[in-house]
């Protein structure tokens, strides 16, 4: 469900805009329309709306509104129409968390739901993922009989899980095959680690740098002679950072250099700390290409008051581009928010309520909750409800408890099952009750 004009997100200020950002906002929102919000919340867990499928929350707010308005869970089997992707069932991800938050949060039929998606066969270890937490559920008797019905060994024993913690002892004492695929699964893991060479066990303890410095040494003594990249090998030298800050928009324009190599002169720019760096990010930030991009972010950890600016002008550029840049606004807000600039919080609070990244939103949430004096008993409270656990942390330790309904929150938080550890013991020390926050 898009709006008329096709756009993936919908305008941030409408319910299914708010709903696709994971914003606070939508939960209080949805329940003064709850049938039509019941289909706009259907409609993103089935139609996956985060920028990053990989990092970003959702479950926690779909499974919330799930609950409060009584969706039918079967409707969100719409989820599984497409086959699946080679690299397993992404478009399913939202739906099967939500199924085992549910269960979780006592609604019937979620664990049912997974034991269905289960022995669909569309993916065997995220349909166990899920399913292994609520093993003692009542909805999970008979669990091992849809196991042994849709697995092989080989999907048994690669199941990245703790094989010797519940349910499996059970499971294996109760079948044949599940005790032979748990012990030669155990057997493998084992060997693989007692053949772990000392050389492979140096690589690993080399810092990050030692290994990113060498493989662009090895690119440059690849590369063509006379090309920015056959400099790559002095980096090692006392010329090294010299050479990386001159020749680093030119390799990361070079797309015959592989992605690796990019991405690791991006890790090298990003950890200099030398006035030097300041001085070639000043000169070089912009949103106009790679070397520009990589400018900002590191303009951004370096920059002084006197830059505040250009990191509020290039905040400002980059909103203007609507999701093109949002991993530099992660920086500028970051850089904003360090030096101190009151006057970029309306700017701030303007990406805070568009952005269709709530990881950026989670950002902004951390400056907004330092520095404005508005932030406890307005954007606080409205982040109680984010999709973000970090958000709603961020919010419970800054919101004024005295905002009617504040309090009735922060005990529902307490008692919540699917909140995060985090989460409850903020908010039960909140409420000054630190004796009934979990252990």
């Amino acid at each position: 469900m898009t709006e008329a004009g096709g756009e993936r997100w919908a305008s941030p200020t409408t319910l299914l805009g708010m709903l696709q950002r994971g914003r606070g906002a939508a939960y209080s929102r949805a329940l003064t329309d709850p049938e039509r919000a019941g289909d706009l919340v259907v409609d993103c867990i089935v139609n996956d709306p985060r920028w990053d499928h990989q990092v970003e929350e959702r479950g926690w707010l779909y499974t919330a509104l799930v609950a409060e308005l009584d969706v039918d869970l079967a409707r969100l089997r719409d989820a599984f129409v497409c086959p699946p992707n080679w690299g397993g069932d992404d478009k399913a991800w939202l739906a099967t968390e939500v199924f085992e938050l549910v269960a979780r949060h006592g609604v019937a039929g979620g664990v049912s739901e997974l034991r269905r998606y289960l022995r669909s066969g569309r993916d065997f270890e995220q349909a166990l993922f899920h399913l292994l937490p609520l093993a003692d559920h009542p909805e999970a008797e008979g669990l091992i009989d849809d196991i042994l019905e849709v697995a092989d060994l080989d999907q048994l024993g690669d199941i990245f899980t703790d094989l010797t913690a519940a349910p499996w002892p059970e499971w294996q004492r109760a079948s044949p095959r599940i005790d032979k695929a748990v012990v030669n699964a155990l057997s493998r893991r084992a060997t693989g680690k007692e053949a772990a060479s000392p050389s492979r066990d140096a690589e690993v303890r080399r810092s990050r740098a030692d290994w990113t410095q060498d493989l662009l040494i090895q690119a440059g003594a690849n590369a063509p002679p006379g090309t920015p990249a056959s400099q790559l090998v002095v980096l090692g030298d006392e010329s090294g950072e010299e050479t990386l800050l001159e020749i680093a928009s030119d390799l990361l324009e070079d797309e015959s250099l592989r992605v690796g190599v990019r991405a690791a002169v991006r890790r090298s720019l990003w950890a200099l700390r030398s006035p030097n760096a300041l001085a070639w990010a000043r000169v070089t930030s912009s949103l106009d290409d790679e070397g520009g991009l990589a400018a900002v972010h590191l303009l951004a950890e370096l920059a002084e008051e006197s830059d505040v600016p250009r990191l509020r002008e290039l905040l400002g550029a980059a909103l203007a581009c609507d999701n093109d840049y949002l991993y530099a606004q992660c920086s500028l807000v970051d850089g904003l928010g360090r030096l101190d600039d009151h006057e970029s919080l309306g700017l701030i609070e303007v990406v805070f309520d568009e952005t269709v990244y709530s990881y950026l939103r989670r950002r902004c949430a951390q400056v907004l909750s330092q520095k404005s004096p508005q932030f406890a008993i307005e954007r606080a409270v409205e982040c109680l409800n984010d999709c973000e656990s970090e958000t709603r942390s961020i919010a419970v330790n800054s919101v004024d408890t005295a905002v009617p309904g504040v309090r009735e929150r922060l005990v529902q938080m307490v008692d919540d099952p699917t909140e995060p550890t985090s989460c409850q013991r903020g908010a039960a020390l909140r409420l000054g009750n630190s004796c009934s926050a979990p252990r």
